[in-house]
């Protein structure tokens, strides 16, 4: 019974733990995007921001869609070095070029 009861408790707070973590990384993600939107004052020109998070790959990051360019869509997601990096598409999917004001490398 006393040995049961421990197991029990070592899987709650390991499962705890697992929560506490990705909450954590769910925070400092977007917060780091919303830093570097404010950092190159492109947080004023956001029109809708959507917060996601991609099952595959374990990472959460931002779909926005910026005012100049409502027909354009783009993905913002932070590296392990804590570096913003963006892509985008058009309505119709397609990449876009890495030319656009939004593209970050």
């Amino acid at each position: 019974m006393k040995k049961s009861i421990t197991i029990l408790s070592i899987l709650g707070i390991l499962i705890l733990t697992a929560f506490s973590v990705k909450q954590y990384e769910k925070y400092t993600t977007y917060s780091t995007i919303s830093n570097f939107l404010d950092k190159t004052n492109w947080s004023k020109d956001t029109k809708e921001i959507i917060n996601e998070y991609d099952i595959k790959r374990g990472a959460y990051y931002q779909t926005i869609t910026f005012k100049d360019e409502d027909k354009n869509t783009y993905e913002f997601n932070v590296d392990g070095n804590k570096k913003v990096f963006s892509y985008g598409w058009d309505e119709h999917g397609n990449p876009l070029e890495t030319t656009e004001k939004y593209i970050t490398e």
